[in-house]
């Protein structure tokens, strides 16, 4: 639930954290991410004596400006918060907890909503909102990073040779492991990093397992 500055619960912030809660889609982190970030949003709008109903755009743009000048935010992160602010209004005004505050320009003629955004879907998965993409002229332009080219053989040895250059043996056959693993699992850094020892089975088990050629989850 979330409070405002007099104690009183905010029933449209916390309906909709109890939504995602029990929608079973969105994680525990994430929905931590995700109140924090209203909270901080809502907490700007009592410093400023505004209600979540005035929200406008140029209220949300001074938002962004004094998160990323102030705060030091970066502008990818900036953009971020503003798109939980956004789905939240989504949310919430879909269940009648404001009328008309958000939504894409032309959605009534000749008059656009405070908070106006665009949705493009989704081309793999058109019939799921929930991956619809929300953009706003208010967001900050962010290149994205150019994406790394496939290491060749010759990278590849060349980093087993890094790994296992440190004095200490078991550091270097631990660090070789955890890259071969990367190689032929795929797994992202966080994963190979949280592997603990009591995952991995003993060693007559790896020898079944190899000799039958099977996995072994983790």
């Amino acid at each position: 639930m979330l409070f405002d500055g007099m104690g009183r619960p905010i029933a449209s912030a916390s309906d909709w954290f109890r939504h995602l809660a029990v929608g079973g889609k969105t994680g525990e982190g994430t929905l931590e991410q995700y109140a924090k970030t209203v909270r901080n949003f809502v907490e700007y709008l009592e410093e400023n004596s505004w209600l979540l109903e005035d929200v406008t755009d140029r209220i949300l743009r001074k938002w962004r400006n004094r998160d990323h000048s102030r705060r030091g935010c970066k502008k990818k992160t900036c953009n971020a918060k503003l798109g939980v602010i956004y789905r939240f209004f989504l949310w919430a005004q879909s269940r009648g907890h404001f009328s008309y505050i958000i939504g894409v320009p032309e959605w009534s003629p000749g008059l656009a909503p405070p908070i106006a955004i665009s949705i493009v879907s989704n081309e793999k998965r058109p019939h799921d909102r929930s991956a619809d993409q929300i953009t706003s002229d208010i967001l900050f332009r962010v290149k994205g990073r150019p994406r790394l080219h496939v290491p060749t053989a010759e990278e590849m040895d060349q980093a087993y040779v890094r790994l296992s250059e440190v004095k200490n043996p078991a550091i270097a056959m631990r660090n070789t492991l955890l890259f071969t693993g990367a190689e032929i699992t795929g797994g992202r850094r966080f994963e190979l990093l949280g592997l603990r020892a009591d995952q991995i089975p003993e060693w007559n088990v790896i020898y079944d397992l190899s000799e039958d050629d099977k996995s072994y989850p983790v």
